[in-house]
């Protein structure tokens, strides 16, 4: 009756001896365990920690999902179409960018860095008064009519035949004009002829 007594009792308590080692040892604990990371540095899987335990590589931070804001207002949206108002999302702008005759290509800057070629300008068209449009050479194809003459300017900085009010090199604005007028002695002021508009004298050198 002794040994039936300290067999039941040995068999109530072997599972909660059994439940105490499995806890001590972690070769034993059959529960899952929290997903580890990997270290993109030296290669080690699976750490629990911050840091790598083999090379002391921080754990990388996640990834921020790409989201965009819609013009209607709604705000971090990611997929392709706004779930607002339905709108796509817009296309990144591209990089102005040319490819030079040396070979370089997708240059961003005025110069070629690898020849110091200076980017070519797009070419010019013009309008013809006959309601001829983009035209290229120098007369009009459709009436013959001849591509009206522009005034150009040169920077001090070395750019040469400029069009527009700014250097499209260092943005220095165009130097304004001093008009070329002169006083008569009968006391006309700002003659820009020859010849005074008021008593008929001769402009003198």
């Amino acid at each position: 009756m002794g040994l039936g007594i300290g067999m039941a009792a040995a068999s109530a308590v072997a599972p909660q001896i059994g439940t105490m080692f499995t806890g001590m040892n972690p070769e034993l604990n059959t529960s899952e365990s929290p997903s580890g990371w990997d270290c993109p540095a030296c290669g080690c899987k699976n750490i629990q920690s911050r840091f790598c335990p083999d090379c002391g590589g921080k754990k990388p931070e996640p990834k921020q999902e790409d989201t965009w804001d819609c013009s209607c207002g709604n705000k971090g949206i990611t997929g392709p179409f706004c779930g607002n108002c339905g709108s796509k999302r817009p296309e990144p702008k591209k990089a102005d960018t040319w490819d030079c005759l040396c070979g370089n290509k997708g240059i961003i800057g005025i110069f070629c860095n690898m020849c110091g070629a200076k980017r070519p300008q797009p070419e010019e068209t013009w309008d013809c008064p006959c309601g001829n449009k983009g035209i290229i050479g120098k007369f009009c194809n459709m009436c013959g009519k001849p591509k009206p003459e522009k005034e150009t300017w040169d920077c001090p900085c070395g750019n040469k035949e400029i069009i527009g009010k700014f250097c499209n090199l260092c943005g220095s604005p165009r130097p304004e004009k001093k008009s070329d007028t002169w006083d008569c002695d009968c006391g006309n002021k700002g003659i820009t002829g020859m010849f005074c508009n008021n008593c008929g004298k001769k402009r003198s050198d």
